[in-house]
């Protein structure tokens, strides 16, 4: 077997899309300019092991996706967390596997169902496909790697996972270990881009415990919000000077609001509706770099969490809609806490174990792993950790006019243009039982909110409505459709299909 590359400088950076024939040797890989080709692999992310030697198959912690050959298989990685994940259309006699949703979309023609109301359910729930328009779907693969044969016959199999610890001090040598080898990765010779190691802070637990690890292998440059006031009270920069860094850049999360070029589309368009949509604000300073958040710390190093298992899908939603912009800026992105996650209740031991009661403080944000890691580095306890502000904000329940003044002038007009041309009584007729579902919780939530004003906490439980029916099937729905059609675009501008034809 083997890859036919096609690169081209008018597709995002990172995006690719790779085309199996059945009986076929050759699989044409079609790819930004900054997807890194080898004769037996191609990938996009950096891992815990020497560059060369493409073992990202074999690697708990890559950070990114890609594809290698391997004997009479080919075999696709997804990336060591639950931001991002594969796509899969299969047509006829082929088989089409995308880092990309809107690209696999695009290059097969297939199109997303208008009438369909619950996409945004689908992604939160972790679905393992999504319906398309003419009984076609498109399939989803999270945190594994997938051996396709040339039967085009899909083995899903789990990522490697041979590491444990018991201690503090063996998780901490674990989490540095593996981010050192990580940013080795990102800057071998090897490579035609190299990255280089930024981190995210805040006052919150999980970024100052990331940016403290990144000082210790050398990080000079962290990024933090500082308006509006939300952001200006949780701003990172105290801690950031405390643990010496040196340039600390700092933004407003409303920049996004000031674009001119349907900016929010390409967040949501990954069926995720915009928790992510404030990063843009930093797209100057991440291209070519790899960006530490603290993603996913609020599970792993929650010490009062009782999901204690081995699974690495968390309570929705999954805020996945970081993908597009990552792809077209060029950047890797590395949620930290994730390192080792499905050794999670190893973890939470760790975090109720004697040698971590100094750090604990006993309520309900309590966190004493990442307390342990900042204090430890010279951050007073009073500085950090105190509150959770969370990052971001979804559109999921909100209203049309909420929308407008979340959105930029540009975008708001455009996507108000395209719900009006598209909602119909056709989907309000298909959608009824999401419609009901939809309205009963909200009057619940409503009455509660009144009870809870005068003393009453939480009389009447929503948990017997399906879980799927609770997002708002009215405008927030058609979102994933407009980010979609837009974000769509920049693949339209490449004729893949003349080629594979």
């Amino acid at each position: 077997m083997e890859f036919a590359y096609h690169c081209s400088n008018t597709l995002p950076k990172l995006s690719w899309v790779a085309i199996m024939k059945k009986n076929n040797d050759y699989i044409d890989v079609f790819h930004g300019e900054w997807v890194e080709t080898n004769s037996n692999f191609f990938v996009e992310g950096a891992w815990d092991r020497e560059f060369e030697k493409g073992e990202f198959d074999k690697s708990s912690l890559l950070m990114g996706s890609g594809g290698k050959i391997q004997n009479n298989y080919v075999v696709f990685s997804t990336p060591s967390h639950i931001v991002e994940r594969l796509h899969i259309i299969r047509k006829k006699d082929k088989l089409y596997i995308s880092n990309s949703l809107v690209f696999v979309l695009t290059m097969t023609n297939e199109k997303l169902d208008l009438d369909y109301s619950i996409y945004e359910s689908d992604f939160s729930l972790g679905s393992e496909y999504i319906p398309l328009q003419g009984n076609q779907q498109l399939e989803m693969y999270y945190y594994c790697n997938l051996l396709i044969d040339k039967e085009l016959n899909i083995n899903k199999t789990l990522k490697s996972n041979s590491v444990k610890f018991s201690t503090y001090k063996e998780y901490y040598d674990f989490l540095l270990t593996s981010l050192k080898n990580i940013s080795n990765n990102a800057i071998s010779d090897k490579r035609k881009i190299k990255y280089d190691l930024i981190s995210t802070i805040s006052t919150g637990y999980d970024s100052a415990a990331c940016s403290a690890l990144a000082a210790e292998l050398g990080c000079k440059t962290v990024l933090t919000f500082n308006h509006p006031k939300k952001y200006r009270e949780d701003s990172g920069e105290e801690i950031a000077r405390l643990l010496g860094y040196e340039n600390i850049i700092k933004k407003s999360a409303n920049e996004y609001l000031e674009n001119n070029n349907f900016g929010e589309a390409e967040f949501l368009s990954t069926g995720e509706l915009g928790s992510s949509i404030v990063m843009a604000s930093f797209e100057e300073g991440i291209q070519q770099k790899m960006v530490l958040t603290g993603y996913y710390g609020d599970s792993v190093w929650n010490k009062n969490d009782k999901r204690i298992s081995s699974s690495i899908l968390p309570t929705p939603p999954i805020p996945n809609s970081l993908y597009e912009f990552r792809f077209r800026v060029g950047f890797i992105y590395i949620p930290l806490p994730m390192f080792g996650c499905t050794n999670y209740k190893l973890i939470h031991n760790i975090s109720n174990s004697k040698e971590m009661e100094k750090w604990s403080l006993g309520n309900d944000y309590d966190r004493p792993i990442p307390r342990r890691i900042v204090e430890e580095k010279g951050v007073k306890r009073e500085l950090f950790g105190f509150r959770k502000n969370g990052l971001g904000f979804n559109y999921s329940n909100s209203s049309l006019r909420r929308i407008k003044k979340r959105m930029s002038k540009k975008s708001f007009k455009s996507f108000k243009e395209y719900y009006k041309k598209n909602k119909s009584i056709k989907r309000l007729i298909c959608n009824y039982k999401h419609i009901f579902c939809y309205s009963m919780f909200f009057l619940i939530t409503l009455i509660n909110f009144i009870l809870n004003k005068v003393g009453i906490k939480n009389i009447i439980n929503s948990n017997f409505l399906p879980k799927k029916y609770i997002c708002n099937p009215f405008s927030p729905a058609m979102l994933f459709h407009w980010g979609v059609s837009k974000t769509s675009e920049r693949y339209k501008g490449y004729n893949i299909q003349s080629k594979i034809d």
